[in-house]
């Protein structure tokens, strides 16, 4: 059944409405997403299955994933920015200036 699954835990479904699409060509575009959303380039930030609904919703016409389902890869993917920077300040700040060891 649809949203049902030991791996996974799920919020709630979406009633989205209809698609002008048919079910072959529903078939054929995610066949045609296919090479785009390769398992070894899974990215629990920045390309996951949030993502890949966001992009299917949009090419079924659809204005696209609703915002609170992307909000915690997009914080996420800010603190990913900005780890460096605060990685590089907590090494100075403890450290002093390390490169010139």
């Amino acid at each position: 059944s649809p949203g049902v699954t030991d791996d996974h835990l799920h919020l709630k479904a979406i009633d989205l409405g209809p698609t002008n699409l048919s079910a072959n060509e529903v078939l054929m575009m995610v066949m045609s997403m296919h090479s785009a959303w390769q398992a070894r380039e899974y990215d629990i930030i920045n390309k996951n299955c949030c993502h890949f609904a966001d992009a299917f919703l949009k090419r079924l016409g659809k204005a696209g994933a609703p915002a609170w389902l992307l909000r915690s890869s997009s914080a996420g993917a800010k603190l990913q920015g900005a780890m460096p920077r605060m990685s590089s300040a907590v090494i100075k700040r403890c450290f002093g200036d390390v490169d010139n060891l």
